[in-house]
């Protein structure tokens, strides 16, 4: 899509994103008189039309000026249409009609385009709401493109974690569609990983940053089962630091979250080999690092470390592993408990919020801190 002077007198449609009221405004340009139509124009977001342009230029009485990110949300899609006042398309006329980051992040066209301004950290959008919905329309119009699904669906997931807590409601019906297409998405890509000879680095690496997202947001509505499915992709595939090198927190951190989870269903024997997992990877996790590569590095290694230092309290704890050794004594001190806001992640937030009460419970059960 053209970039356009705001301002300039040949734009006939413009959105314009409001951030503190979540919502996006849609404009008319009623100086339109050099452009001729064949009756209405009318401009919809995925089938919901939000305004009409009748010939002598003056916008018509559509409800929906104003869409809010609930009501953009529930579009069944963020596919921009222009149509005539025969219901004929005018998508010709979309690169000279349109205005706006909004019109903007549902247009990407390519993959670059997408990872630029919709992942990215340094050049992305600074708006939350615009870095959702651009990952909405992504993850519709790149149905082919494995990366793009899996990252689009993982942006999503953290727009939601990202939000107060009181607003995260266990029966949202975005979040179940969320976890319903992560779960479809993960299965591609699992199969992707275990049928190549070397595994694509974006593929191990979207996957298990998906899985990882999936994981915390079934914990809000309790759905323990299912985060510990998802929250086994990370302990399944450790092994892949060596190719997906970001992936090492969500590694170590899923390692721990999945053996609280099977530790509170009573699958102790899981639970034991997930937190030994955790403990174990460091050697791994650390050794594909590339330590002057930047600081952020070194600080990611940090906070590795700190999570494998909860898997391995955490082993003691819950009376996974015996707590002294024959040979050189206490495996740890009387002080040390395990403590949630070490794991850095949306763990912490949930708990707090009152999310995941089994979690808690074993948690301060044991000792434990919140």
């Amino acid at each position: 899509m053209r970039s356009f002077d705001e301002n300039s007198a040949d734009i006939i449609f413009r959105s314009v994103v409001d951030e503190a009221a979540g919502s996006v405004r849609f404009e008319a340009n009623t100086d339109v008189a050099a452009y001729s139509f064949a009756g209405p124009v009318t401009l919809s977001i995925g089938d919901r039309p939000v305004l009409r342009l009748p010939v002598e230029g003056r916008p018509g009485p559509i409800d929906g000026y104003v869409l809010t990110i609930d009501e953009l949300r529930a579009l069944p899609h963020q596919r921009i249409e222009l149509r005539d006042g025969a219901g004929s398309d005018m998508d010709s006329a979309l690169d000279f009609a349109l205005s706006g980051d909004f019109f903007d992040a549902l247009s990407l066209q390519t993959a670059q385009a997408f990872f630029g301004k919709i992942q990215l950290n340094h050049s992305r959008y600074t708006s939350p709401l615009l870095l959702e919905m651009g990952a909405r329309a992504a993850y519709s119009r790149f149905d082919q493109d494995y990366r793009i699904q899996a990252a689009a669906l993982t942006i999503i997931g953290h727009r939601f974690l990202e939000l107060p807590i009181e607003q995260l409601k266990p029966d949202n019906k975005h979040l179940s569609w969320l976890l319903e297409q992560a779960a479809a998405v993960i299965a591609r890509g699992e199969a992707m990983i275990e049928s190549a000879p070397e595994p694509d680095w974006e593929v191990a690496r979207w996957t298990i940053s998906l899985a990882t997202v999936a994981g915390y947001l079934s914990l809000i509505g309790d759905r323990y089962v299912r985060a510990e499915s998802f929250f086994a992709v990370p302990v399944r595939y450790v092994d892949l630091v060596s190719v997906a090198r970001v992936s090492a927190l969500n590694i170590v951190n899923g390692c721990f979250v999945h053996g609280l989870l099977s530790h509170v269903l009573g699958r102790n024997d899981v639970a034991r080999d997930s937190l030994t997992t955790g403990v174990k990877s460091v050697p791994s996790l650390v050794a594909a690092q590339d330590l002057m590569e930047n600081v952020w590095v070194m600080g990611d290694l940090m906070n590795v470390m700190r999570s494998a230092r909860q898997c391995f309290i955490a082993l003691v704890r819950l009376k996974l592993i015996p707590a002294q050794s024959p040979i050189t004594g206490p495996l740890i001190n009387d002080a040390a408990q395990m403590l949630i806001s070490d794991v850095v992640g949306p763990l912490h937030a949930l708990l707090l919020g009152g999310r995941s009460a089994l979690i808690a419970r074993a948690v301060v059960g044991c000792g434990g801190v919140i």
